[in-house]
């Protein structure tokens, strides 16, 4: 068991190597005011202040992060379909996918001069991991050996009055320096999609400087080895970076300086962007996307990017109610919904009618994995439900009503009159308070169909099946268990060839139709806007700006 959690290359996949997977080296305030500053080679972009010191394994805003990835590398970078290319690393190589023997490229430093080198990952790994630091990303190491040793567990929890035990080491066994550019990741179980979470801010290397005082001053002016540098941080006004001139690495920059202007308020930036006085925001505020003003207001100047994240309606536990066991009342349920139709519910192009349970851009996506079943059909959807012999009750449909991204009352109102018109099941729709639906999201005491938000923690098909679907996966709360389906994920995971895992993940989607313990609903994309003296505006598959791709164009 993970303690965690047909696209089928991974760039840099040696040849010849058919028992080992190896990542190769590839080519490659208030706002307002002036968007240029004077500067044709400057850009300016929304930013929000960050909640958090500018240390990767403490942040996790999306204030803090757009300037970490812009001033850190990691071993590996992300291409728009989510596959993992080096930028840090030569290559990332392994016999078995439990030990991962890393070479990291020749000539990378960070912006203080000093060296990256295997050290580097290491000691930051360690700190990052180590319980007392209380590192909020500190969970993205627990896969490796060691990291028990380093982060026991709080006997009752982070909300309890007690304190977790001393950890009985500050180091992870499963981390080994082989030398000045090489370094070993052996892994708790084998895991051939390890590679693709490192390319978060949170695995990010670390200067011998930050241990001196613990991060305190790079909280404030981060040193990073990425193609810009922290060059000024006014607060409450701007944060300023600047291309770093000895950034050696696949992803250059085309402008030299990005200023992060601060907004408290997303219509003031918005208006700013209509006005060409701010280059990019990557908020289309709700008031711009209702009845899609802001492809009036913007003309061409807006752009919708795939994001990792889907909505799904998941079905209860079994032992709750045991009318839905029916996979042909589920099947029905599915085909009852006119996906096409009510993504036009949402404003803008913010939702993509879903095909599977693994969104676009992410590695790994297959395109049509719930076939005919996530499509609508009146006819066969009644059908479904007369074999199944219907429903015992009311199907009730709970959303959190605080939570801008889920809360919309019409679309769910839509998809019970939907079920009602297909299948003939009467059909309510709960709002919940966000309390009360985390409750329920993370507790099998419901017999309601609950609105699910699934994104990714890292770009990869494994993290939208593995929590979510295997036995003991860390968000399968509804204690959803098929014994093929959990030894065909254990299969996908230890295969040392990623396209062969990738192929066998894959495979373990189209297990999800026979029992459908969820229905994938839609895909959600995220929007910016841009002024007209940008080009090549692009939002990763986290919503974070990606800054090395805009052009100034006039």
């Amino acid at each position: 068991m993970r303690p965690m959690m047909r696209s089928r290359r991974f760039v840099g996949l040696a040849a010849g190597m058919s028992a080992a997977l190896a990542l190769t080296a590839c080519n490659s305030g208030s706002g307002g005011g002036s968007s240029a500053e004077g500067d044709d080679d400057t850009v300016t972009v929304r930013g929000c202040t960050p909640n958090t010191p500018l240390i990767p394994s403490a942040t996790n805003s999306t204030c803090g992060l757009n300037v970490l990835n812009a001033v850190t590398a990691r071993l590996v970078h992300y291409s728009d379909n989510g596959e993992a290319r080096t930028d840090l690393a030569e290559s990332i190589a392994t016999d078995d996918a439990k030990t991962w023997t890393v070479r990291i490229r020749d000539g990378a430093t960070f912006t203080d001069a000093t060296p990256v080198n295997a050290q580097s990952f290491v000691d930051a790994w360690n700190w990052a991991a180590y319980g007392p630091h209380n590192q909020v990303n500190a969970g993205y190491f627990s896969p490796i050996v060691g990291y028990d040793s380093v982060h026991p567990v709080d006997p009752d929890g982070e909300e309890g009055l007690g304190q977790a035990p001393t950890p009985g080491s500050t180091t992870m066994n499963g981390l080994t320096v082989v030398d000045d550019r090489s370094f070993t990741i052996t892994l708790k179980n084998p895991d051939s999609t390890f590679p693709q979470r490192l390319g978060l801010v949170a695995f990010a290397p670390l200067p011998t400087s930050f241990f001196i005082d613990q991060g305190q001053e790079f909280g404030e002016e981060p040193i990073g080895a990425g193609p810009f540098i922290l060059e000024e941080w006014v607060r409450g006004e701007k944060i300023v970076v600047k291309e770093n001139q000895d950034y050696n690495g696949p992803s250059r920059p085309r402008v030299k300086t990005v200023i992060f202007k601060m907004y408290d308020d997303t219509e003031a930036a918005y208006n700013d962007v209509v006005a060409n006085t701010l280059d990019v925001t990557d908020v289309i505020p709700s008031s711009a996307r209702e009845d899609e003003r802001y492809q009036d207001d913007l003309d061409d100047r807006w752009v919708a990017n795939e994001k990792g994240q889907i909505q799904l309606l998941r079905f209860p536990d079994e032992d709750e109610d045991d009318s839905y066991q029916s996979n042909r009342l589920r099947r029905a349920l599915s085909m009852a919904l006119d996906r096409s139709e009510l993504v036009k519910l949402a404003p803008g192009e913010a939702l993509v009618p879903a095909t599977g349970w693994v969104p676009p851009g992410v590695a790994g996506y297959e395109a049509d994995a719930c076939g005919q079943t996530c499509r609508f059909d009146k006819a066969e959807a009644d059908n479904l439900r007369d074999n199944a012999g219907g429903y015992d009750g009311t199907i009730r449909i709970t959303y959190d009503a605080e939570t801008p991204s889920a809360s919309n009352p019409q679309m769910w109102t839509e998809v019970c009159k939907e079920i009602k018109a297909a299948i003939n099941e009467t059909c309510e729709v709960v709002p919940a308070s966000a309390a009360r639906f985390n409750d329920l999201a993370t507790d099998d005491q419901t017999d309601d169909l609950l609105v699910i938000d699934k994104t990714m923690a890292y770009p990869s098909i494994d993290d939208f099946l593995y929590p979510m679907y295997e036995r003991y996966g860390v968000g399968n709360y509804a204690d959803y268990s098929n014994a093929d389906l959990n030894d065909a994920l254990a299969r996908a995971g230890s295969r040392a060839n990623l396209d062969e895992a990738f192929t066998a993940y894959q495979d373990a989607e189209d297990d999800l139709i026979n029992d459908m313990p969820s229905i994938p609903l839609w895909y959600v994309n995220s929007l910016a806007g841009f002024s007209d003296r940008v080009s090549n505006v692009k939002l990763d598959a986290f919503g974070l700006y990606d800054l090395t791709s805009i052009v100034v164009i006039g």
